[in-house]
């Protein structure tokens, strides 16, 4: 349910991004932490599904700072700020923010999430 997700959303995280081009404050869930709460256990795939019926994959969920958005800069994600939710990582290495095609993994508009065993 997206309205509990908003409501319970507590991790924060500030950062450029790519697609809006100036730092924003990201709210949501910590994804390895979410799906663990969901699932009860631990999920090295899932598949994610966005509004327009796009369909991807996501392998190697561990460790790689997976947050599941549901705020920008203190505003739910709504379809035109390209929610209900969105998943954007929050270790992003070496990538240069400024170079979008380096985040072709944030997947956004996302619809559900379903675990792939």
């Amino acid at each position: 349910d997206v309205e509990a997700l908003v409501a319970s959303a507590t991790e924060s995280h500030t950062a450029f991004a790519p697609f809006r081009k100036r730092i924003v404050e990201f709210r949501g869930h910590d994804f390895e932490a979410f799906l663990q709460a969901n699932l009860g256990r631990n999920v090295s795939q899932v598949k994610i599904t966005a509004v327009d019926g796009y369909q991807v994959s996501l392998n190697d969920i561990e460790g790689r700072g997976w947050m599941l958005v549901t705020h920008e800069d203190g505003q739910p994600l709504e379809l035109r700020t390209h929610g209900p939710l969105r998943l954007i990582q929050t270790d992003i290495g070496r990538r240069d923010p400024k170079n979008m095609s380096l985040f072709d993994d944030w997947i956004w508009m996302i619809e559900r999430i379903e675990a792939v065993d």
